[in-house]
């Protein structure tokens, strides 16, 4: 059922160039190649969860899983399946459960990521690390950062923001461990940025034509400017500039 959902959206046809153009630009990352961790992992007990899906996108654990996970005293869970998960999964663990969402919640929610940056000439991408919970992508920010939009390619600027994001997790561990977590516990993200879904056909044509002339203005920017870097020493605060 599940590949033949994967199929059924592959071949609808609004959307048909950019889920061939997707497939063909994530084979070619780095970040995203499998890696095979059975001969570390081996050792690690494992639970196989059953989720109940409610509307489109929600899912919920049981309640024997619940308790399963709950009886391992976790620290926090890592998510990296799953549609949006809700319910009393997100509060079984000490720290909750963190999530990736690799955009600026405050401009683009939805997918797919590092796409619209490109589109709407965005010379940032926004990435974050977040303990989540019923609200999407709203939940309590535990790592932010900001990346210069690679404006000419959608793979690598994907693959920027999958890689320098990577380690934000085990930074936080290490606050953990050094007994700074107020952050954890802090508000929620407030965001009432759109939801973006994958882009059309006619955007996706759109998004080629200025992809093409991002490249044409990197070739020509490449041959004639040179950039010179200068750094002085200014005995100012530094609300002196702000």
């Amino acid at each position: 059922k599940s590949s033949f959902l994967k199929f059924k959206q592959f071949i609808n046809l609004k959307t048909i160039l950019w889920n061939i153009y997707r497939i063909i630009t994530h084979r070619q990352l780095k970040a995203l190649r499998p890696v095979n961790l059975e001969n570390k992992l081996n050792n690690v007990p494992s639970i196989y969860c059953k989720t109940i899906k409610k509307g489109k996108y929600s899912q919920y654990f049981h309640s024997e899983n619940i308790q399963e996970i709950m009886n391992h005293q976790l620290d926090f869970i890592l998510r990296f399946g799953f549609n949006i998960i809700r319910g009393e999964v997100l509060e079984v663990a000490r720290y909750g459960v963190w999530s990736f969402h690799h955009d600026d919640e405050q401009k683009y929610r939805g997918v797919p990521s590092g796409f619209w940056e490109i589109y709407h000439g965005d010379p940032v991408t926004g990435s974050l690390l977040q303990r989540i919970n019923d609200r999407l992508d709203g939940g309590v920010i535990l790592r932010k950062g900001f990346f210069r939009t690679k404006s000419y390619s959608y793979g690598k600027n994907l693959n920027l923001i999958l890689s320098e994001s990577a380690h934000w997790p085990y930074q936080v561990c290490l606050d953990i461990k050094n007994g700074h977590t107020n952050y954890i516990d802090d508000s929620p993200s407030t965001t009432n940025a759109p939801i973006f879904r994958s882009p059309n056909n006619k955007q996706l044509l759109k998004y080629f034509c200025k992809l093409s002339w991002n490249i044409l203005n990197k070739i020509i920017r490449r041959i004639f400017i040179d950039y010179i870097y200068n750094i002085g020493i200014i005995e100012k605060p530094i609300h002196y500039f702000l």
